[in-house]
């Protein structure tokens, strides 16, 4: 039974992001976005 392990949760916790995953995916996306946006907004405030 240990072997049935949903994937998604074995990749989460284990801290892995899985490249192949579109939730995945979106969230790395999203977080890089947010990391320009605050570049971004660091930048023009000087």
């Amino acid at each position: 039974m240990e072997n049935k392990k949903p994937k998604k949760q074995s990749y989460e916790s284990d801290g892995v992001m899985n490249p192949n995953d579109p939730k995945a995916k979106a969230d790395e996306v999203k977080k890089k976005e947010e990391a320009n946006m605050f570049f971004n907004v660091t930048e023009s405030s000087e």
